[in-house]
Formats: C-alpha cells, sequence, structure tokens
C-alpha cells in the first residue's frame, strides 16, 4: 500500500461530518435488492477516493437522505445508463446475427 491510499478508516470523520454511518451503505444494498432485507451479511466494495470526493462534496450535517441522493446521481444513474446501454448492443449485435444467419 502507498502512502495516497485510502483505507476505510480515512473515511472516518467524513462520515461524522456529514452525519451519517457505515450503515448507509447496507441501506444502499437493500435497495438494490429491491428493497428486500438480505438474511446475509451484505459485503460491498468501495472506491474509496470517489467516495471520499463525494463526502467532501456534501454540506456538514447533510444526513443519510441528501447522502443516498448524491450517491445515486454521481455513481448509480450512470451505472444503470451503462447497463442499458450495454443491454441495447447485445440485443441489436444478436438481432444482427440472427438476421444475417
Amino acid at each position: 500500500m502507498t502512502e495516497n491510499e485510502l483505507t476505510p478508516q480515512d473515511l472516518e470523520p467524513e462520515l461524522r461530518r456529514v452525519g451519517i454511518t457505515w450503515q448507509v451503505f447496507a441501506r444502499l444494498a437493500q435497495e438494490n435488492q429491491a428493497g428486500q432485507p438480505s438474511p446475509e451479511p451484505v459485503s460491498i466494495s468501495l472506491g474509496l477516493e470517489r467516495t471520499a470526493e463525494l463526502l467532501k462534496s456534501l454540506p456538514d450535517g447533510a444526513g443519510e437522505a441528501k447522502f443516498l441522493e448524491a450517491w445515486k446521481a454521481r455513481f448509480a444513474t450512470p451505472a444503470i445508463a451503462r447497463m442499458k446501454h450495454a443491454e441495447e448492443r447485445a440485443r441489436k449485435r444478436a438481432h444482427d446475427e440472427q438476421a444475417g444467419a
């Protein structure tokens, strides 16, 4: 690990400043499961630098709702758009292959 690499502990001050805990990430995972609570422990992988940037962009005491809104805007919405675009390309490719066969 280099000096510049963040650890989860490095995010703690920003989490506190924004007014959230690590539990907010469990909520994100739950929302990704259509709101169904998981009977199993949740494991997620975070880009710590990007998460730190997002946290730093929020005002003091923003809270969970503002954090989730910002997270979705910064990460989830673009990821969903990329996924839909990839699915559409795959459908078109399959259609083109079927038409050429």
